[in-house]
């Protein structure tokens, strides 16, 4: 049985009009897609607009909780509704963290959206550990903090270069406990800028003395201060008016003028 023969030039044609259809398909095909894809665009875009416009899903609710020993609610609400510039959406949640911590007493806020309406903000007030100098305070970070307080209690006063804050507190931390173990306490210490450390004492009852440390072997210095004092008869130690520690091998005392007028090591 013989099969019918077709002619090259007619096998050429049906090819090329083989191409051209799946050509056409495949451009119909992109064509469609190019257009999905611009109509999602312009919808993507105009509900993007409607999201971020000011006038749409505004803020109408703020809640509060944290510490409010020394900030003032109404105070904080303030700061934060005037910090609000945007939508519910398009607000940026770490500028009205920052406006929050703006506030003196505020050390740390955190803010998060409420859904339809909201934000809820967190604050943590500062938790004052000592005096720093004479208009800062040091909280129990360790962080310089300037905060205005009527009524100024009776606390550790501590002082020093800038950036010594940490170190001072550290030494401050670990000579109270060794003080206190033997009836002292310690109620101020300095690192001058000589980088000397000078420290005020109070004995049981109340009665202030002050010590001179320097600058080198500053701990080996205490121990041995810590060393002699306990040594001390009470009939001396009750008229201690200042040590001097920087001695190598002892302590010098100074009484005061109802004691021994002269000094002993």
């Amino acid at each position: 049985m013989s099969r019918p023969v077709t002619h090259p030039r007619a096998l050429e044609q049906m090819h090329r009009r083989r191409r051209a259809e799946k050509r056409h398909r495949l451009q119909s095909a992109t064509l469609g897609w190019t257009m999905v894809g611009l109509v999602l665009l312009a919808v993507t875009g105009l509900l993007a607009d409607r999201l971020m416009d000011p006038a749409a899903f505004p803020i109408r609710e703020l809640g509060f909780e944290g510490e409010f020993n020394h900030l003032e609610p109404e105070v904080l609400r303030k700061k934060v509704a005037s910090a609000i510039d945007a939508n519910y959406f398009g607000i940026d949640l770490k500028t009205i963290e920052r406006a929050a911590e703006s506030l003196e007493w505020v050390r740390k806020a955190r803010v998060r959206r409420v859904w339809p309406d909201g934000l809820h903000v967190s604050v943590e007030e500062h938790r004052l550990a000592a005096r720093w100098g004479n208009d800062a305070w040091l909280n129990e970070e360790g962080d310089v903090v300037r905060v205005s307080i009527v009524e100024q209690p009776e606390v550790l006063r501590l002082a020093g270069p800038e950036g010594s804050e940490q170190r001072v507190r550290r030494y401050a931390n670990e000579w109270s406990a060794r003080l206190n173990a033997v009836g002292l306490e310690l109620k101020a210490l300095t690192l001058n800028e000589r980088l000397a450390w000078y420290a005020v004492l109070a004995r049981q009852g109340g009665a202030i003395f002050s010590v001179a440390l320097g600058r080198d072997g500053v701990q080996e210095r205490f121990d041995r201060f810590i060393q002699a004092f306990q040594a001390l008869p009470p009939e001396t130690v009750s008229l201690v008016d200042h040590v001097d520690a920087r001695y190598p091998n002892g302590i010098a005392l100074r009484l005061n003028p109802a004691g021994n007028p002269e000094d002993s090591a």
